[in-house]
């Protein structure tokens, strides 16, 4: 068996699922998964724009750490052997500012990955629902794929259900996706 995190990454919500992968077999196990939820800075009642947006923007790297403390706790707990990362999508409605956050995400979700030397693949997410649905499945029939694929009681949270998907795909390709073979 192989043990895999995946990892959705998000500064606000980090989805991360851990499986155990039967090498040869196309089976899986869910080990534990969840999100991972930084705490966020608001804004104070009198304070002016340049101290809201410097406290506004410590909140974020303050939201980066938690992330890349948590993800290294989480690999420390489960001891995988690869990491599996949600890779580059659009960011629906969040603009540039949006997108350079989740790609923030994602670089301390490889850092952690890398810190602890586990080899990292990346993935896009219309890959994981090609493999557990069809190219075009909806976030629901993705968690109802996940938790039939996986045996789980209940449907697990959107994020908890990305990760766990971008797992089972890294499972199902060998963990020889993009650029895997060169680390």
């Amino acid at each position: 068996m192989t043990r895999i995190l995946g990892i959705d990454p998000g500064t606000r919500a980090c989805g991360w699922g851990v499986i155990d992968w039967k090498d040869g077999a196309n089976f899986a196990v869910h080990v534990a998964s969840g999100v991972l939820r930084p705490p966020a800075s608001r804004p104070s009642a009198g304070e002016s724009k340049d101290a809201c947006k410097l406290r506004l923007e410590r909140s974020m790297l303050g939201r980066l750490c938690d992330v890349a403390t948590d993800l290294a706790s989480l690999a420390e707990q489960h001891k995988p052997a690869r990491v599996a990362i949600e890779g580059g999508y659009a960011v629906k409605g969040g603009g540039a500012k949006g997108a350079i956050q989740l790609g923030m995400a994602r670089g301390v979700a490889i850092a952690a990955a890398a810190g602890r030397a586990l080899p990292v693949a990346l993935y896009a997410p219309t890959a994981a629902k090609a493999y557990l649905a069809h190219g075009g499945a909806t976030k629901a029939e993705m968690k109802a794929a996940v938790a039939a694929r996986l045996h789980l009681p209940k449907l697990p949270p959107q994020d908890a259900a990305d990760a766990l998907a971008i797992a089972l795909l890294d499972g199902s390709c060998g963990g020889a996706r993009d650029g895997r073979k060169n680390q």
